[in-house]
């Protein structure tokens, strides 16, 4: 049967068509890589590569969604549905369809998998752990969800009309895109149950956020669970339709165990989590649109006293679980200002003696109430981690900047400069004593020195602590290296950047530094000032950057090349920002949201609300001004 089946399915020249686009279009990602081996030439693919496809998913979801709808529409569509419902095999033989098409993701799929894990084994950034992660990936996203279309397909083209069909395919398509997400998104922020609603959707990745082009991010589960719960959605549905009208013993129980599995598979997706962005949805966990657009108020006040050490115990699960005491430098104040990132939840605040103490959140801020006797320490306890960041924490992976309140810090603190579009430096004034120990199964790399297995201690104005795809080795001069082992462009004594490395571990050697720490982090697209210390560099650079820079400047970091920001360079931050307003956002919302953010940005030079449509259509060109002022039309 299967093999008549496939001389069906292969019989079909619209079907032959989008198998053709399929697989066809695959070379858009893998061609240069063809081309440069048989040219006898070691092709750098790097993630960005893994970033653009992932990007592009969408589509891969919309063929199979159309091959399926299309493939069960054969029997409707030859008038000989009824006739076969009278057979017994007729299930038999829907089935059979139904591993055929599951037949095409897999090889598919294995498709996929064989490109990725070639590109690694010509750049050399192949190992296991890699290939562990392919797997992973592949089976999260290219065959769940391709089970999901398959699944969609068959019960939209049994239950529906050939026209009718096609707009609820679509329909389903426009739900799950990056382009609905993006959209609902905006209306969550008046009606917050929107963004509980939508993230059911969210079962594809959603634009190039989905993965940092440096660093391997692991699939959340949350993902694989919603693809689940649209599994066991369709499948009950399609159950329902082949025997709505028969009664048998088993048939409540296969509904009740469809039931039970659709709606754990939904609870699951929502439980709280900390993991690396995976969708564009906009939402108040994003921090350059709370800050810069929906204006959240920041406190700032400075402290009457410094904390002289840490000792901080973290466990990672779904998100970041942590138990930090710290000793005040004054005992007797009668509160403790402190800055604490929001998205992180208090427990409780304890004395030495395990006595709750009176406390206060605020946003980011934290108050504590100290005693008539004093303190000597105090216990904060707290879980939590923004649900969608490039600041996480989990089982699987973890950065956490030392520039980052995920620790409490004396003082009220800006988090977001809305100024510069970046995160504030939260490095501690002056040096404490830390004492960190991570309850994890894998390998934590920091600053700190490691005592025992995932324990640092030493002194530090702020520990970063990264864990995932994270190799440390030693360099020439005796520097540590800790580096993204899977991103080409990272990779020590490789072709790609030995010349590079060299030139800057002369440079030091020249200039007499005191660098021994070299430690590369992941992007964070709201802008993270990274860490430039007399003896450490912790940033999301490159040699080659870090050489450009020296160059220029005559000292390693970037932020030094100009401190002063002059008008030109605040027009192409609105710029920038116009956009990427434009790809998330249209109608009155986009106007508003551009005119706020242009008034923000350029008031200091003197432009007025006056001056906005000049400034627009100098800067950005007539046809963007006739685009914001029709409403993104």
């Amino acid at each position: 049967m299967l093999r008549t089946q496939t001389k069906l399915f292969l019989r079909s020249p619209l079907r032959l068509i989008l198998l053709a686009v399929l697989f066809g279009g695959s070379l858009y990602y893998y061609g240069p890589m063809f081309l440069a081996w048989f040219q006898g030439q070691v092709y750098y693919a790097g993630l960005g590569k893994l970033q653009v496809q992932l990007r592009d998913f969408i589509y891969v979801f919309l063929l199979l969604l159309f091959l399926a709808f299309d493939y069960f529409r054969d029997v409707p569509d030859a008038n000989i549905d009824e006739t076969l419902k009278a057979d017994k095999n007729y299930l038999k033989q829907d089935l059979v369809q139904a591993l055929m098409m599951i037949l095409v993701v897999l090889v598919y799929a294995f498709w996929f998998l064989v490109m990725h894990i070639a590109c690694h084994i010509s750049d050399g950034t192949y190992t296991l752990q890699v290939l562990f992660y392919y797997f992973r990936l592949t089976g999260t996203y290219y065959i769940l969800d391709g089970v999901v279309a398959i699944l969609a397909g068959w019960l939209f083209a049994r239950n529906a009309g050939k026209i009718v069909g096609y707009i609820v395919i679509i329909l389903f398509a426009l739900l799950i895109s990056p382009l609905a997400i993006s959209e609902c998104a905006w209306l969550s922020w008046q009606y917050p149950w929107i963004y509980k609603v939508i993230q059911i959707f969210l079962i594809i990745p959603q634009g190039t956020q989905s993965l940092d082009p440096t660093y391997l991010q692991e699939v959340n589960w949350s993902i694989a669970a919603r693809g689940i719960f649209w599994i066991g959605l369709f499948g009950t549905l399609l159950f329902l339709s082949y025997y709505r009208q028969e009664k048998r013993k088993y048939q409540k129980w296969i509904m009740l165990l469809g039931a039970i599995c659709t709606i754990a598979a939904a609870v699951y997706s929502e439980l709280p989590a900390s993991y690396y962005c995976v969708d564009n949805f906009i939402s108040d966990t994003d921090d350059i649109f709370r800050y810069q657009i929906f204006g959240i108020k920041q406190q700032e006040k400075d402290a009457d006293f410094k904390i002289n050490f840490y000792d901080m115990e973290i466990q990672l699960g779904r998100q970041m679980k942590a138990k930090v005491i710290c000793s005040p430098s004054v005992q007797t104040l009668e509160r403790y200002d402190m800055t604490l990132y929001y998205a992180y939840q208090i427990d409780r605040v304890t004395d030495e003696n395990g006595e709750a103490l009176m406390y206060q959140r605020d946003e980011s801020t934290l108050t504590i109430y100290g005693q008539s006797d004093g303190i000597e320490k105090i216990c904060i306890e707290y879980h939590g981690g923004s649900p969608k960041g490039k600041i996480h924490a989990n089982r699987n992976d973890m950065y956490l900047p030392g520039w980052f309140p995920y620790y409490p810090i004396a003082g009220w603190q800006k988090i977001y400069d809305t100024d510069k579009n970046m995160y504030v430096d939260n490095q501690l004034k002056e040096p404490a004593d830390f004492r960190i120990q991570i309850k994890t199964s894998k390998t934590v790399y920091s600053d700190l020195e490691e005592v025992a297995e995932n324990r640092f201690c030493g002194k530090s104005e702020g520990p970063t602590l990264l864990m995932g795809f994270v190799k440390e080795t030693e360099l020439e001069n005796g520097v540590r290296y800790i580096y993204p082992y899977a991103s080409v462009e990272n990779l020590p004594d490789t072709k790609f950047c030995a010349e590079e490395q060299k030139h800057f571990l002369n440079t030091l050697e020249n200039t007499n530094s005191k660098i021994r720490l070299f430690m590369i982090t992941p992007n964070v697209d709201e802008g993270g000032p990274g860490i430039y210390r007399e003896d450490q560099i912790i940033d999301s650079v490159t040699f080659a950057y870090l050489n450009s820079i020296y160059e220029e400047s005559g000292q390693w970091n970037w932020e030094m090349r100009n401190n002063e920001t002059d008008e030109e360079d605040r027009i192409e931050t609105v710029k920038m920002l116009y956009y990427n307003f434009k790809e998330n956002e249209s109608g009155e919302t986009l106007y508003e949201n551009v005119r706020n953010m242009y008034l923000t940005q350029m008031q200091e030079f003197g432009y007025t609300e006056d001056d906005f449509e000049e400034f627009v259509i100098k800067n950005l060109g007539q046809e963007e001004w006739d685009y914001l002022n029709n409403g993104g039309v």
